[in-house]
């Protein structure tokens, strides 16, 4: 029995959603990765993606793999935006606006890796099932 045939009987089992293209199987999760397994030239790869309208890109798909560069970049140009208008502000700036500034990003930047760290969990999750199931 080959790999491909091996993993679309543990989807079936799993009652996972997939679909085949060629050489290809894709997975739709209920969650907002999407799974693409590669079995051309006797190699197994496996890559993912995130759907649009999530909580870390969202209204962007991107691949799993670009997330974590996307996010930081995100959360730099977040405080450069709000340091940059705390600094032009030409009166003297309140210690409540600093402190309201300083507790958003705080509070974006922790909502981010959290996110961040739950869908690295399924997808690692969910990889390694790919893997156990191939072998």
């Amino acid at each position: 029995m080959n790999k491909k045939s091996q993993l679309t009987e543990h989807l079936e089992k799993c009652c996972e959603s997939y679909s085949e293209i060629e050489n290809n199987i894709i997975i739709t999760t209920t969650k907002p990765l999407i799974f693409q397994v590669d079995f051309s030239n006797n190699k197994t790869d496996i890559s993912a993606k995130l759907k649009g309208w999530n909580f870390l890109t969202g209204f962007l798909e991107m691949r799993f793999e670009k997330v974590a560069s996307y996010i930081s970049i995100m959360l730099i140009l977040m405080i450069l935006i709000t340091l940059f208008s705390l600094v032009m502000v030409e009166n003297e700036i309140e210690n409540t606006t600093v402190l309201t500034s300083i507790t958003c990003i705080v509070v974006a930047a922790v909502w981010t890796c959290l996110f961040y760290i739950n869908y690295r969990i399924k997808y690692e999750n969910m990889k390694n099932r790919i893997v156990d199931w191939t072998n």
